[in-house]
This record gives C-alpha cells, structure tokens and sequence, in this order.
C-alpha cells in the first residue's frame, strides 16, 4: 500500500495530529496493549510515567514493523529511551515517472521520574521531539504527568495522566502545529491469575475518546497471554473486508528467562495491515 495512505490511517489511528511518535506504540507491551493497560506498573509501560518500574540496572530494545515498511526502533537504558520511527523512502510520483525520492523520520528522547507517597505514585517524563521530512525539519519540546494510586480493599488502581503537554520551538511551516495533547483515565483490577484493565483517552485535538479494553492471563508461571481492543478503527472498516471484525485486535505473549524479558506481539490496524514486532529487556546483577 502506498506510503502517503498508511501515514493518513496511522494518523488517523493513534491521533489525528502530526508527530505520530508520541502516540504510535513504541515497544510490544504498547502494541499489544492498544496502548492500554497504562495503570500496571511495568519495565515496560511507558504510556504513564508514574507507572513505569525504574530499574537503574535495566536495559532493552524494541522494534516494530508497520505496513510500507515503516519501522519504529526504541531503545531503553534505566531511566531513559529513544525511539524513532522511520518512513523509510518515499517518491514524489506521477505513474512511472518519480520526480524524487527522500527520507522521513522522527526521533523522541524522553528521561522518566516517579516516586511514591503512600499508595500514590507520581510520575514525569520530559523529552524532545525531532522530525524531519526530506531537507524540512521541525523540533520541540515535550513532557507528560502521571498519578498511579492502588487500593487493597478492592484490590485496584486507578491511573491519571496528561500526555504530551509541550511546544513546537521550530515548526515545518510558519504555521505552529499541535502536539497530539491528550488526557488519560484508567482501571486496572488484579484478579487471582489476570488483570482487566479499560482506558479512556481524550484527544483534546480532536475531542475524540478512545477506549480501550485489555485483558492479561497467566498462562505458566513465566509465560503471560495479553489480548486488547479498542475504538480506534470502528470509523474505518469497511463492508468488503471480511477480517473487519480483526480491527483493533491486539495479541501479545511476554515470557521471562532468568535476566532477560521477551516481548512478542502484533496489532490489527484494519485495512492499513498488520503491525507486529519484538521486545528484549535485560536485567543486569
């Protein structure tokens, strides 16, 4: 599928703003989650910064392929991670005749920060954004808050966040573009061997709220089964899709083998295709 049509889906899918990064899953606890599950404390969570589990001795790499080629690549040591995605090359086209080809690519740093009072955990991230399209280029600033609380009574937590607050210090075009600002409420319930969990995700760009549903199984005592869906896709399915039912569907295995936490998983992204990838975390003596 054409390059220009999967950015428009990806777009529309994670935020319907530019700077797809800081809403496209950036590892396989994301993608597989439908970007979910963003109240369990993990190595991996990065969508909440309080609930994010800082290990100073940990480490890891992720890679997801999207459809055309596009990749993102996200690299984590302790308290810090980058990710970029890349575009890959595109064509400026007229049937055979390519005009020009060029690189797109954007790149996110981000240093996280929690602590806890009580049963409350707080969190923050800051970071910069870069992106750049052929000899064009655009770069800010960004930051994200978090609130993780657990309740024994009930044996939950409930989560709060305000993701990518920030600025565009230079922009693409005179005019300044919006950052994908959005604001996050979520449960999770710990049953004997699962959790359930539901987000609600308002985009203030769009007024738009997604939600998402997320279930984990422990399958053996290492091994843990993830299945997610959302509302992302349902204004884009199609009659003459017979996988339509597919859209959203997010599948994710994580197993742990002594120091090191293996993360496979893939997502239905409705008629853009199907995004699937790994994750490596290392834990160090």
């Amino acid at each position: 599928m054409n390059k220009i049509i999967i950015l428009l889906l990806s777009s529309y899918l994670f935020s319907q703003s530019s700077y797809q990064i800081l809403t496209t899953p950036k590892n396989i606890f994301q993608l597989s989650s439908n970007n979910g599950l963003s109240s369990k404390v993990d190595l991996d969570n990065y969508i909440n910064p309080s609930s994010l589990e800082i290990k100073n001795n940990s480490y890891g790499f992720s890679l997801i392929k999207y459809p055309a080629d596009i990749a993102m690549y996200h690299f984590t040591l302790k308290k810090y991670s980058l990710s970029i995605l890349d575009y890959g090359i595109l064509k400026d086209q007229i049937y055979d005749i390519v005009n020009n080809k060029f690189s797109a690519q954007e790149i996110l740093i981000q240093y996280f920060y929690n602590y806890r009072i009580r049963n409350l955990k707080f969190g923050l991230s800051v970071g910069g954004i870069y992106s750049n399209i052929d000899i064009y280029n655009s770069f800010g600033i960004i930051a994200s808050l978090g609130l993780n609380s657990y309740y024994k009574r009930i044996n939950s937590s409930i989560g709060m966040s305000i993701e990518n607050l920030g600025h565009i210090l230079k922009s693409y075009t005179t005019y300044n573009t919006k950052l994908p600002l959005q604001y996050r409420l979520s449960y999770l319930k710990h049953l004997s061997s699962s959790l359930l969990s539901y987000d609600a995700v308002l985009s203030d760009n769009t007024k738009y709220i997604k939600h998402i549903i997320c279930f984990e199984f422990k399958i053996k005592n290492k091994i843990k089964l993830k299945i997610s869906n959302s509302n992302y896709l349902k204004e884009m399915i199609i009659n003459d899709n017979d996988y339509s039912f597919l859209s959203g569907f997010g599948l994710g295995i994580n197993t742990k083998l002594e120091k090191v936490i293996l993360d496979i998983g893939f997502m239905n992204l409705g008629i853009s295709g199907w995004a699937y990838g790994m994750s490596l975390k290392f834990i160090r003596d």
